[in-house]
């Protein structure tokens, strides 16, 4: 089997520009628009979108300030991602409606775009998103920072390097390499920190615009926590996913991937493959409508 065709660049979007990526061919399924988590970029899907661009076409992007997209003057609002985004997908070879996928953070930005151009969009994947009145602690923002500040020494200092060569090449160099590039940036901290803080606006902007899902919506959640000492969280999480799903128009659905964490589900392949998997049954159960 060929690879699915790839092609990448970043738009000029006047005041602002975003980097994007497309993999695939069109076909009966509904092309797929992902946005990634907090901190990420397109190279956190990389995983899972050559499996979905076996069977269509995908796109994924670097908001502003994230991955290879230079940051703007516009901040990190959901209202403002939501205005950038509405740009870029003016200028995409996209087929409307389309499938909006959003993992973590992304969720939140998925939502908002879906509300406010509800046309546009065929259906929304929620995988293990942020929800809208989860309670972010302050051990969780200095637990984030912290591994922030440790990818991006091991990243300049050549340690990752070191441990991936020691590691046997469990990962494939090009995967690697992105990671390195990404974490070593010296716009890296900065730009993810004021992401991460911009969360509780992001969390009211889809409150007030989106508080319940009006598209056929499919909740892909975490089965573990990565640590015991989370396990509330991951508990806390999965309540305000029921409670929202619960609302949820047809054709809407939650399952759980037993094993995986909230960053193993996009980072480790056997459960990034599942992750594609369910996207997939969801995209088949919107075409055969």
């Amino acid at each position: 089997m060929s690879s699915p065709a790839i092609h990448e660049e970043i738009v000029n979007l006047g005041q602002s520009s975003l980097h994007y990526r497309s993999a695939g061919t069109a076909g009966e399924l509904p092309d797929v628009l992902m946005e990634h988590g907090g901190g990420g970029s397109t190279a956190d899907w990389s995983l899972i979108e050559p499996v979905l661009a076996a069977h269509g076409r995908v796109f994924t992007y670097d908001r502003a300030g994230s991955g290879t997209s230079p940051r703007d003057d516009f901040g990190r609002s959901a209202v403002a991602n939501t205005q950038r985004l509405a740009k870029l997908v003016e200028q995409l070879p996209i087929k409307k409606p389309f499938v909006l996928v959003g993992y973590s953070l992304g969720g939140l930005y998925a939502r908002h775009y879906a509300a406010k151009y509800p046309d546009q969009v065929a259906g929304i994947v929620l995988l293990d998103a942020t929800p809208t009145k989860h309670v972010i602690k302050k051990s969780d923002y200095n637990r984030a920072f912290r591994t922030m500040h440790m990818l991006h020494w091991a990243a300049r200092s050549g340690l990752a390097k070191a441990f991936w060569y020691l590691s046997g090449k469990k990962i494939e160099r090009e995967r690697f390499e992105g990671y390195i590039t990404k974490f070593s940036s010296p716009t890296f901290i900065p730009n993810v920190k004021e992401e991460l803080l911009a969360i509780t606006t992001v969390q009211a902007d889809v409150a007030t615009l989106a508080e319940e899902l009006t598209h056929p919506s499919w909740a892909i959640l975490a089965g573990s926590a990565p640590k015991a000492s989370q396990a509330a969280t991951l508990a806390e999480v999965r309540i305000l996913h029921d409670a929202l799903m619960v609302k949820a128009p047809a054709l809407s659905g939650q399952v759980v991937v037993a094993g995986a964490n909230h960053s193993t589900l996009v980072s480790e392949e056997k459960h990034a493959v599942t992750v594609a998997n369910h996207i997939l049954t969801f995209l088949r159960s919107l075409a055969s409508r």
